[in-house]
């Protein structure tokens, strides 16, 4: 698309007028003549609001350069749809976790435990909280080198927290994933699991800043299989300054859908000297000289290079993904790619570089992409091509199958047989080589020769001892020459080779020369690396984790210990404890601040509820309380926090049985009240001192039989005295009682018809043991070695006193002293207990001997306890609790019982669905009325129209909502020409050009007089076709450009390490996840030392 300034502040004034238009203000002049113009009074470009204190040193971000993404634009027009955390993918050197500009926004695995030493999660990994480290294999991806540290800079550098930069997307998230040690080399097989690794944590976007010029077919197929699941993975074009098109940089030069090469211009506009370019095989541009980012340690830094430039388009497509998550990668990277600013002469595809405001206002679909980019359907070892049947799969070289689901391995040693007979075949995935048998030389498919005269030669011309001889030449004329590690003419002389004296022995520290050879030593606090050369630091953090009790960080020679967000270091340096937010300023809670581990939280008193803003309560006013019978008044309002009581006043003669009439957070009453009758009766029995009988409105006092009523009081009973006449008719004692008398006799005397008589004490058994009877009386006796007891009528021997406790046992039910039937204590215990070896007894010295244990039963002990199937039995002390799983309820049964979301109180009013919830066992979901207008939203709740669709709310209950289609034809914006018909469509529009024009429809153009005759039609040449721009962009002619020349490097460039076979030997070289059976995962001795190296520029 061609852009100039004047298309700018046209696309400035669009975004503003719409923003206009949206909030209802006015606008001075929209008129429309052979292009449209936008006109509004007071044009202000966007503001910037950082208060990021090096902001202003990102000239990519800032505007001042017409080259850079102009941020202001860009975040202006920013519209997530979707609230989830996007994460974009670093492959590279790690992360400085420790910075504070970019901690916030580091990806964090909830299910992993920091520091334990354990795979909490499953996936394979160790302690992989912020990533993983596949150089190291461990789960601390901490950046070494520093070059990961400031592409994530770049990308997702926290925003307006009063420090540093700004990322260009400060909303996302990065996740370090660490393949490349502290000298900037990583291997392939590592880059394919930090790969692997994103893909299996549903990575979109990954930035990708390393590579070589050597080809890898595995990374190829890791990076084709991570786009056929999604993933767009950006690349930087390379440092070398030249034609990828020719010289194809790996991976940035893959010709694969999902990948998206990054080259770097200056504030110029120019391609950087030092960036490597090409019109196929490298897509866009993007800023990539002096940018300012982090770096390790907490510290800024600026660097150049096409890995700066490659993050700024990683963090726009983040940006363009968030506006609609249902877009595919294909749709993303082709809207980023049409809205390039145009820089004439650039040599990349899109001749242009990255323009983030185009990038969001672009809009494309899925005709405008390729069905083998978004939805390849090939297998992982064949090509997709497009055509307008279908997609078509056909097999890549060296394998063979349908394309589509089979491509296997052709092993060509066992069908052709390629080699010579003196060499043997090695197959490989989709290749093979050929390699002469030990003694034998050749290429390995036409020659492989034994052929030396060193056997005869050696008993004339014998070679030194420390010699070999061999074959030289087609006559296999003997040669000596010294063994490795000696030097000499190999016949009378081998003298030994110091190693150590050129480049010290290729050792890091120190070199011991030895004869034959050498051995490379490490300085204190360091260990020798597998290659025997390198010196690697000791991770004191890997053993114990280095007393620190969360963060272990390891540094050259030594170590610190860190703590995670929410603590901080302790006195001792290496235990962390809680920060606690709530002793300051009540941590921005209005109400109660609770702390927490590592975080805090708001709660609010009863009635109250937390605002959005996570800080602060309100609370509800309820009106309109409902009516309560023999009420003398009723609250008119209250408030579910402050207030939340309704005041209920009943009528005289009335009292309020109860009043539980309250306001709740939803505003409405809830509870009752009730006034009843005052039973003036209950309140000490109406001041009545026998009967008291209760009246509505009233009450009277009476008296029982035997007693008279208070004449001038009417509410005291006076009792009758009967044996004040005749002593009651009694022969001894008249006892006048309440209300009543009774005759009784002496002691020793029985009332029998009204007389008493003598009663025998002994007949009737009142002794123990011996009686003796007497006139009134009797006397007891025992026998000897028993004691008349203090009723001096039973006779006891010796007791104990009260059973020990036993804990969880009942009251005893029968304890026994020493007597005949013997001294056994019998206890039951509580329910849920049971008795377990019971030997308590009674001694003969009055103390009890022995134990007894009430055993808990366990209940769930083949579900005794008869919980549901469904349903968890816990065992508790003395009982036990079955548990339901989630969304499901315990009934009084026991049994569990779904939740119906829709309907329950607990969950929002028809479970949070704006139009039908649809209940299901455990769960539930929303759904839309039926018809084409209707799409559900991406929080799967609310219904929405569809684009080129408006709601038309329901007027009653008994209609539904509709999505109505919207006439684009009849608005004040015709999108058609006028000189087109404009017809309306469901969700769209059509334009036919009018009789006597031709074109699209958006453009028409007069009929050309001039008609050339094709069999006897007449036919009209059409017009050339014209650039579509969006509304306010004025299109612009191609202008003719001179082919700008070949970038050149200074005259004198920096040294660059050497790439490619650089002496790095893997261990092995990993394939892709599981590797599938027609790709060899052995790897030869040319493939296991492949390389990657950082994509700086030389001069950093």
């Amino acid at each position: 698309m061609d852009r100039t300034d004047d298309d700018e502040e046209d696309r400035g004034v669009l975004a503003r007028l719409m923003e206009v238009l949206m909030d209802g203000g006015d606008v001075d002049s929209v008129h429309e003549d052979s292009l449209v113009h936008f006109a509004q009074a007071g044009k202000v470009k966007p503001a910037l609001a950082r208060n990021d204190p090096s902001f202003g040193d990102q000239w990519p971000l800032l505007g001042t350069s017409k080259y850079g993404l102009d941020m202001a634009e860009a975040w202006g027009l920013f519209r997530p749809e979707s609230q989830d955390e996007f994460v974009i993918g670093v492959i590279d050197s790690g992360v400085d976790l420790s910075h504070p500009d970019i901690m916030k926004n580091l990806w964090r695995n909830r299910g992993e435990i920091p520091n334990n030493g354990r795979d909490d999660d499953g996936n394979g990994y160790i302690d992989d909280v912020y990533g993983y480290d596949f150089f190291d294999d461990d789960g601390d991806p901490s950046d070494e080198a520093g070059h990961g540290t400031h592409i994530s800079g770049i990308i997702a550098a926290e925003a307006n927290n009063t420090r540093g930069i700004s990322g260009v997307c400060p909303q996302c998230k990065v996740m370090p994933l660490k393949f490349m040690d502290d000298t900037g080399y990583g291997y392939w097989g590592n880059a394919i699991k930090a790969l692997e690794y994103a893909l299996q944590n549903r990575v979109k976007v990954t930035c990708n800043a390393y590579g070589t010029y050597t080809p890898h077919k595995a990374l190829e197929q890791a990076i084709k299989k991570a786009g056929q699941k999604g993933m767009l993975f950006v690349a930087a074009a390379g440092n070398d300054g030249k034609d990828n098109d020719r010289t194809p940089k790996l991976p940035a030069s893959y010709t694969l859908g999902n990948v998206i090469s990054v080259a770097s211009i200056g504030q110029t506009g120019k391609l950087s000297w030092f960036s490597n370019y090409g019109k196929q095989r490298t897509d866009i541009a993007a800023p990539g000289e002096d940018i300012y980012s982090l770096d390790m340690g907490r510290r800024y830094k600026t660097d150049s290079g096409t890995s700066m430039a490659a993050p700024f388009v990683a963090g726009v497509a983040a940006m363009v993904w968030l506006t609609d998550p249902k877009q595919t990668y294909s749709q993303v990277k082709l809207r980023i790619m049409r809205s390039a600013r145009r820089i004439d002469g650039l040599k990349v595809k899109a001749e242009g570089t990255l323009d983030a405001a185009g990038a969001l206002m672009q809009s494309v679909d899925t005709s405008d992409t390729s069905r083998c980019d978004y939805n390849d359907p090939c297998h992982i070892n064949a090509r997709c091509t497009d055509t307008s049947s279908g997609p078509i799969c056909r097999c890549e070289d060296g394998f063979e199958g349908d394309g589509w689901k089979t491509c296997d391995d052709i092993n060509e040693c066992a069908v052709d047989r390629p080699c010579h007979e003196n060499a043997k075949c090695i197959n490989s995935p989709g290749s093979y080589k050929c390699q002469c048998q030990s003694g034998f030389t050749g290429d390995g498919v036409k020659k492989c020769e034994q052929f030396s005269l060193c056997s005869i030669s050696q008993i004339f011309i014998p070679c030194h001892p420390l010699a070999i001889c061999y074959g030289r030449g087609s006559l296999g004329i003997p040669f000596c020459e010294c063994r490795d590690g000696f030097k000499g003419d190999g016949r009378e002389e081998c003298l030994d080779v110091n190693e150590c004296l050129e480049y010290n022995g290729g050792c890091d520290h120190e070199c011991v020369n030895t004869v034959g050879n050498f051995k490379c030593k490490c300085f204190e606090g360091y260990q020798l690396a597998p290659n025997k050369k390198a010196c690697l630091d000791i991770d004191e953090c890997r053993e114990n984790n280095g007393g620190c009790e969360h963060i272990c960080i390891n540094e050259p020679g030594s170590y610190q210990c860190s703590c995670p967000e929410g603590y901080r270091l302790a006195e001792d340096g290496k235990s962390c404890e809680d920060i606690d937010e709530c002793a300051v300023n009540n941590g921005g809670c209005s109400q109660v601040c609770k702390n927490k581990k590592g975080t805090y939280e708001c709660l609010c008193d009863p009635g109250f509820l937390l605002q959005k803003d996570g800080r602060t309560c309100k609370d509800v006013e309820c009106k309109s309380p409902p009516r309560i019978a023999h009420a003398a008044s009723v609250c008119e309002s209250a408030r579910s926090g402050s207030q939340p009581k309704c005041a209920v006043k009943c009528e005289r003669g009335f009292q309020l049985a109860y009043n539980d009439l309250k306001c709740d957070t939803k505003g409405r009453f809830t509870g009752g009240a009730e006034c009843e009758d005052i039973d003036e009766c209950k309140e000490e029995n109406g001041g009545c001192n026998q009967r008291c009988v209760n009246k509505e409105g009233s009450f009277e006092c009476g008296c029982f039989e035997g007693y008279l009523l208070d004449r001038q009081n009417r509410r005291t009973c006076q009792d009758i005295n009967e044996c004040m006449l005749e002593n009651g008719g009694c022969e001894q004692e008249c006892v006048n009682t309440e209300g009543s008398w009774e005759c009784k006799c002496f002691k020793g005397y029985w009332l029998h018809d009204g007389a008493c008589k003598d009663i025998d004490e002994c007949a009737q058994g009142k002794c123990d043991q011996g009686c003796e009877n007497s006139v009134g009386g009797f006397k007891c006796s025992c026998k000897e070695g028993y004691t008349l007891g203090e009723d001096g009528t039973s006779c006891v021997d010796v007791e104990c006193g009260p059973p020990p406790k036993v804990a969880h046992a009942v009251k005893a039910v029968e304890c026994y002293g020493r007597s005949a039937t013997g001294p056994k204590c019998d206890m039951s215990c509580e329910r849920g207990f049971m008795m377990r070896n019971n030997t308590l007894t009674c001694g003969t010295d009055g103390k009890w001997r022995g134990t007894a244990v009430c055993e808990d039963i366990d209940e769930c002990v083949e579900n005794i306890g008869g919980c549901d199937p469904t349903a968890e039995c816990v065992n508790l002390p003395g009982s036990f609790e079955c548990r339901c799983p989630d969304g499901f309820d315990t009934s009084r049964d026991g049994s569990c019982v779904d939740i119906d979301e829709c309907t329950d109180s607990r969950y929002p009013e028809n479970g949070g669905c704006s139009h039908t919830c649809n209940n299901r066992p455990g769960s539930y979901f929303c759904s839309c009325p039926p018809g084409e207008g209707f799409s559900l939203k991406s929080d799967k709740k609310r219904c929405t129209c569809k684009p080129g669709f408006t709601l038309v709310p329901a007027r009653s209950r008994d209609e539904e909502d509709q999505c109505q289609d919207e006439d684009e034809c009849k608005g004040w914006f015709s999108p058609c020409s006028r000189k087109a018909t404009c017809t309306n469509t469901p969700g769209s529009y059509k334009c036919e050009c009018k009789r006597g024009y031709t074109g699209d429809g958006t453009y028409c153009r007069r009929r050309e007089r001039g008609l050339s005759v094709d069999n006897g039609r007449q036919s009209v040449r059409p017009p050339p076709r014209q650039l579509l721009a969006p509304l306010g962009i004025i299109p612009q002619r191609a202008a003719s450009r001179e082919e700008p020349q070949q970038p050149q490097p200074p005259a004198e460039e920096s040294p660059t390490r050497q790439e490619g076979n650089g002496g790095f030997l893997s261990a092995a070289v990993a394939g892709y996840g599981q590797p599938p059976e027609d790709i060899d995962d052995r790897v030869d001795d040319d493939a296991c030392c492949d390389v990657l190296s950082l994509s700086l520029s030389p001069d950093k």
